[in-house]
Parts: structure tokens; C-alpha cells; sequence
């Protein structure tokens, strides 16, 4: 009975829910706070969607499980940052399509924005 509860709980601690919801819980504990229950439902469901997206990408990859935890972790503790820069660029790239794909390359390249 006792190795039955350890494998659920080992199972229930390496989904990336649980990384969603420990780094989405830790981060509106360190900032923002005042904005209450609404903050917190924002950096949960941010946290569950990109630890969930990252899941599925470190599927394939040749990491230890370690490795992983850390990935996902990390990932989900900065998730609302990457979603609101994705809405950023996207806002961009609806009107200057062109423009948002130069600065882009040019970022990735380590050139000067252009």
C-alpha cells in the first residue's frame, strides 16, 4: 500500500500541472499580489498552458528527467512574460508583417535592428 501512494505521488509530481501551478503560485507570491484573485487565475492558466506546450516539446528531447523539471519549471515561472511578448509581436506583425520579420532575423542573427 505504501509503495502504491509513492508511485501516485511521484506520477502526480513530474506532470507539468504541477509545475504550472507551484511556479504560477510562486510567482504571483514574489509580485503581483494586489491584483488578487484575478492576478493569480491569470498566472495559473498561463503557467498550466506553456508547462503543458513544454511537456510536449521536451518529449523528444534526449534530457534527463532533472533536466526536464528544470526546463518546465523555469518555463511556467516566466510563462505570463513569453505570452504577453508573443501578443506583442503578433500586435506587431498585423500591421508591418515585413517589417516585425527584418527585426526578428536581425535579432536572431545578432545584427543591429534594422
Amino acid at each position: 500500500m505504501k509503495e502504491d501512494w509513492r508511485a501516485v505521488l511521484a506520477e502526480i509530481a513530474s506532470h507539468p500541472a504541477t509545475f504550472g501551478i507551484f511556479a504560477a503560485l510562486a510567482r504571483w507570491a514574489l509580485g503581483d499580489r494586489a491584483g488578487g484573485w484575478k492576478s493569480l487565475t491569470v498566472y495559473v492558466i498561463c503557467s498550466l498552458l506553456v508547462a503543458w506546450a513544454g511537456s510536449y516539446y521536451l518529449a523528444d528531447e534526449a534530457l534527463t528527467s532533472g533536466r526536464k523539471s528544470f526546463y518546465l519549471l523555469m518555463l511556467a515561472f516566466i510563462a505570463k512574460d513569453l505570452l504577453t511578448a508573443l501578443a506583442a509581436i503578433a500586435g506587431q506583425f498585423r500591421d508591418d508583417p515585413i517589417g516585425v520579420y527584418r527585426r526578428i532575423k536581425a535579432a536572431l542573427s545578432g545584427g543591429p535592428k534594422q
